[in-house]
């Protein structure tokens, strides 16, 4: 964030990156009237992506405390490669189901923001 001025009203535009990875895995079973399962998941090369920029301006209310106001423009990616197994019990038979594939997913759009900020060492 870069402040264009330094006294009460203070207009901002500011950028943001943000990514995170990782794994998972998870298990379970469920029953009902016809058959009960058992399963399992892998997920794995998880990575999401989330960029942004926006335009605001902060009003000083105290020395060390503000109001903020922005709009701006984000985008968010989400990916995965996922497998999973269920084991399902019929009364008479069973059946293992496999699946596999990889998961993506965007999104993008305009963002409003409102908040309070507080500065913990506020520049005189």
């Amino acid at each position: 964030r870069y402040y264009f001025g330094a006294s009460g009203l203070m207009p901002y535009g500011q950028v943001s990156l943000g990514g995170a990875f990782g794994s998972g895995k998870g298990s379970g079973n469920s029953k009902n009237a016809t058959y009960s399962d058992k399963w399992t998941e892998d997920k794995k090369g998880i990575f999401n992506l989330s960029a942004g920029a926006s335009l605001g301006i902060t009003k000083m209310i105290t020395k060390n405390v503000g109001l903020d106001f922005g709009l701006g423009y984000l985008f968010t990616n989400s990916s995965y490669n996922y497998s999973s197994v269920t084991n399902r019990q019929y009364t008479a038979s069973s059946e293992r189901l496999e699946t596999k594939g990889k998961y993506s997913n965007s999104a993008h759009g305009v963002s409003i923001a409102a908040g309070m900020l507080i500065f913990l060492d506020p520049k005189k």
